[in-house]
């Protein structure tokens, strides 16, 4: 009975961990955006950008409670958009982004925002489609004006980097 008893040790299958999400250790390597992102030229996402502040600071998010802040009103393609520039590894310098973003997007830690940031990858990761076209992520509103308000402050940051713990 022994024998069969460490048999089945032998043959039963590895039981592997559960690997844990950690945004702190992701970067931008690790946005995967869907195929038609690839044909926007580098160039071209500057003025996208300034379009994305632009309709932010329209919209006046900045005032806007912040239950409000967490409707959602933004689509897939946009918010793709900042991924791009952010995965292309730019920075787009906006002297007053504090006047535009509201204050949890703006006083918060480069830590805390790279969690963020990476929160908002992770779910773009596993939600979008790879093969959806522009007019189906044009269509797909699931994002919010504060996932909005973080890529925007991320992408306004110049220095992005943030200290990691050894060990």
């Amino acid at each position: 009975m022994a024998m069969f008893g460490s048999m089945a040790k032998v043959f039963s299958t590895p039981k592997f961990k559960k690997r844990k999400f950690d945004p702190e250790k992701m970067s931008i390597e690790d946005i995967d955006l869907p195929r038609r992102y690839n044909l926007i030229d580098k160039e071209a996402l500057r003025p996208l950008i300034k379009g994305e502040i632009d309709i932010f600071k329209a919209l006046d998010y900045k005032h806007k409670p912040d239950d409000q802040l967490k409707c959602l009103e933004y689509n897939s393609w946009q918010i793709g958009i900042l991924l791009k520039f952010i995965k292309e590894d730019m920075v787009y310098l906006y002297d007053d982004i504090e006047n535009i973003l509201s204050s949890n997007a703006v006083y918060i830690t480069k830590k805390n925002l790279h969690i963020k940031v990476f929160n908002i990858v992770y779910r773009y990761n596993q939600e979008i489609d790879k093969d959806d076209p522009k007019e189906i992520l044009e269509k797909d509103i699931r994002w919010s004006p504060q996932d909005a308000a973080y890529l925007l402050r991320y992408i306004t940051t110049e220095n992005r980097n943030i200290s990691r713990k050894k060990g």
